[in-house]
């Protein structure tokens, strides 16, 4: 399989996503995403965060999101219709400031919506208005810390993560205070092997909340959808957690809901891999050139009849017994394939998980009316944020 001959055995010749001059439309705190860091930087970086979305860290989170779902329907689950990603989207924002940043969405209504609005101007980022801020040099840029969005976005949000870190580890665990717990000096940036220097927090924490939110509201959006089409699968679900205490340990015990998450991206498949080649080598038999860039298309493989029996139909059924999502499936990539994918892939799990066991457990989910049928939807991107052509609109319906 080439993806896997690329983005895993030959790793070494393809450590990177692209080196396009894109990366850095940020400002100057793009260098130390670890999406855009490479060499031993990044694995610095990598090997340092990825103990954060650990079995134990997560079983501490999963009371945050607990919380968070609970608040969410007591505010925001009503008989009236809604579209499926604006709702999502509201509670993963919530999800990501309660684990990632400590911050109560019910105690912090006010900061939680500045925190929203803040966001969906980063997410609205135009990104032809992004590459004409490319045209001044990147020194340039760095120096004056411009940005293709605005300046008060970039100070709200550093001013945040720096009341964080200077807080320390107090009441619950967050990202930001564990990642504050790993500091090193900017002297040992390049000869340590673990650790984050103070820019690199502030980077990942901000990288969290930018590349989680839309992401994990995008899944979860086409999963309620998809729900509000498919009752026997609600109800195959709700047959698993009527009786369930949804903690964490329970939760993981509940497979079909994992399932369900892998089918989604399956079926909805938005994202694309791409790999530069760090020096001439060969794949496939075919010779690559140092700086060639490999695109890869998941969706000509998650709708290959090759791979997937009846792959326009949405059956979450096809990953009975295979619903971990560890990413090495040959033939899915949800949250990217190698060293190079994902690593809070876990925790999205684990946050979708937990709203939908709660929601079907209470409620059932119901398609909104005129709404399309699963196999019309049609994505597009606006701005950095995953949209569709048409609402996908839906309703719950209070259990009896």
């Amino acid at each position: 399989m080439v993806w896997k001959d690329v983005c895993i055995k030959g790793f070494q010749n393809f450590t990177t996503r692209g080196r396009s001059e894109a990366n850095y439309a940020f400002g100057k705190m793009s260098p130390d995403w670890m999406t855009v860091a490479e060499g031993p930087k990044w694995k610095r970086i990598r090997n340092t965060i990825v103990p954060f979305f650990s079995g134990v860290r997560l079983k501490e989170t999963c009371l945050i999101l607990q919380d968070t779902y609970e608040h969410y329907d007591e505010k925001f689950i009503t008989t009236e219709e809604v579209e499926a990603k604006d709702f999502s989207a509201g509670y993963t924002l919530r999800s990501i400031l309660g684990s990632g940043y400590s911050l109560n969405a019910k105690e912090n209504n006010d900061l939680v919506e500045e925190v929203y609005r803040h966001s969906n101007i980063l997410f609205a980022t135009d990104f032809f208005g992004s590459l004409a801020t490319l045209i001044i040099p990147r020194w340039l840029r760095f120096k004056l810390n411009m940005t293709s969005y605005p300046s008060s976005t970039d100070k709200f949000f550093r001013d945040i993560i720096a009341q964080l870190m200077e807080s320390g580890n107090k009441g619950r665990t967050n990202l930001v205070s564990l990642m504050a717990s790993h500091v090193i000096d900017d002297s040992e940036m390049n000869t340590a092997t673990k650790g984050f220097t103070k820019d690199e927090i502030v980077a990942q924490a901000l990288l969290f909340q930018l590349a989680g939110q839309d992401t994990t509201a995008t899944v979860m959006s086409f999963l309620l959808f998809a729900l509000s089409k498919t009752p026997s699968v609600q109800n195959d679900i709700y047959n698993l957690v009527k009786d369930n205490d949804l903690s964490y340990d329970e939760l993981k015990k509940i497979k079909f809901i994992d399932a369900c998450i892998k089918e989604t991206q399956r079926f909805f498949t938005f994202l694309m891999l791409m790999r530069e080649a760090d020096q001439d080598c060969e794949v496939a038999g075919v010779k690559i050139e140092k700086g060639n860039l490999l695109m890869f298309l998941p969706f000509a493989v998650h709708k290959n009849s090759e791979y997937y029996e009846d792959p326009n139909t949405f059956n979450p059924h096809r990953f009975d017994g295979n619903e971990s999502n560890t990413l090495q499936d040959d033939y899915w990539f949800g949250f990217g394939i190698g060293p190079r994918s994902c690593p809070a892939v876990r925790w999205a799990f684990v946050a979708i998980k937990v709203f939908i066991a709660n929601v079907i457990k209470n409620y059932e989910i119901l398609p909104g009316e005129g709404t399309p049928e699963i196999d019309e939807i049609e994505m597009k991107f606006v701005g950095t944020q995953v949209k569709t052509t048409k609402p996908m609109n839906i309703r719950f319906k209070k259990r009896a």
